[in-house]
């Protein structure tokens, strides 16, 4: 539940799957199980940070981003989706979502610098194509970086933003971070 002082910083400090859950999973599935439990955190709970427990477990289970051996799951790049682009001074800002039920989405933005990201994550295994709607600022562009189960955080050619619009085709079973800057008044 939200907590009823949405001025007061609340943090997710510890979480994983914890040792007895089963064998060390590095696939989508678990990556998505983790993408749906990262945006409730951020969008219902409204957490202001979110950190995952283990980077590598000591135990040949499900409870590290990594294995035994270093060797990451697709979990630790999901988890990149959002901390490689929302950084300290983002804000999450309103975000209308007429599908909810298609794609997660949450949307970021400094104020300062007005870079801003979109976080999306399909947990359907077939691509949705999504349209988004800039509001109160614009862009000339976003780029587009991709988790998906044959690629791991990696970008993509830039999308024009058209009259404050783009669309997407998000790719089944992945999570997706567009990345932008604001203008406003026609400058950046």
């Amino acid at each position: 539940p939200r907590y009823a002082n949405p001025d007061v910083v609340l943090w997710e400090t510890e979480v994983s799957k914890l040792a007895g859950n089963g064998a060390f999973d590095p696939g989508m599935g678990d990556a998505i199980y983790w993408a749906g439990r990262l945006h409730l955190f951020m969008t219902t709970a409204n957490v202001s940070a979110w950190h995952y427990w283990w980077l590598v477990s000591n135990n040949p289970d499900n409870e590290g981003l990594t294995d035994l051996n270093g060797i990451p799951a697709k979990r630790m790049y999901v988890l990149g989706q959002y901390s490689r682009f929302v950084r300290p001074n983002s804000y999450r800002i309103n975000l209308a979502n007429y599908n909810p039920y298609a794609v997660l989405s949450s949307a970021y933005k400094d104020p300062v610098s007005g870079s801003f990201a979109i976080v999306v994550a399909n947990t359907n295994s077939a691509a949705i194509t999504q349209s988004f709607y800039l509001t109160n600022f614009t862009a000339a562009t976003v780029t587009p970086w991709i988790t998906s189960s044959n690629l791991s955080l990696v970008a993509q050619a830039p999308v024009t933003v058209t009259g404050s619009t783009f669309s997407y085709a998000i790719p089944g079973m992945s999570v997706i971070t567009f990345v932008g800057t604001a203008q406003t008044n026609g400058t950046t």
